[in-house]
């Protein structure tokens, strides 16, 4: 799903230290302004292969490979969220915690009954 995805766009980024909270706090800097963003380290166990595919791919792009893990996640997270959030209604729905209504209901509501 790609109705909440931005462009991409190069940032360069100054490493400010570190949090007490074990967050690095980093400033980028785009076109001709700043943004403050938080980081935080997430360590993945990844099969030999994967690993190997990565590691080419940024050593022909001259990126690191967690920047395509980033952004393979960015890219993917918003589906697992909205498929998730459906889930979470239809198991809600069954147990009777969210007013339905059957089709042939919303259509004569609307006067599309023929």
């Amino acid at each position: 799903m790609w109705a909440g995805r931005r462009p991409v766009r190069h940032v360069k980024t100054v490493d400010l230290g570190s949090s007490p909270y074990g967050l690095g706090l980093s400033e980028a800097k785009v076109g001709s302004y700043a943004v403050n963003m938080s980081t935080a380290v997430l360590s993945v166990r990844l099969p030999e292969e994967l690993k190997r595919r990565l590691d080419d791919l940024g050593s022909r792009t001259g990126r690191p490979a967690t920047f395509y893990v980033r952004e393979a996640i960015e890219s993917y997270i918003d589906d697992l969220e909205y498929a998730y959030t459906l889930k979470a209604e239809a198991e809600a729905a069954r147990r009777g915690e969210i007013r339905t209504r059957r089709l042939d209901e919303i259509a004569a509501s609307l006067g599309l009954d023929d």
